[in-house]
């Protein structure tokens, strides 16, 4: 089958359709993650520092 250049461009705007979601998507997941590791780190801070508070020195 030959390819003309409008079936080229044609072709490269449906991929962009999909890739481009597909992207999004991976950057929020991204996004997802380093702020629960954020969370997770604060979360762990406040715990060690609870403890830390709480243990009496003998």
């Amino acid at each position: 089958m030959v390819m003309n250049q409008s079936n080229i461009k044609t072709d490269e705007a449906k991929i962009i359709r999909i890739i481009d979601p597909i992207a999004e998507v991976e950057e929020l997941l991204y996004e997802k993650q380093k702020y629960k590791n954020l969370i997770s780190e604060e979360l762990s801070k406040e715990y060690f520092e609870s403890i830390n508070s709480s243990v009496l020195p003998f």
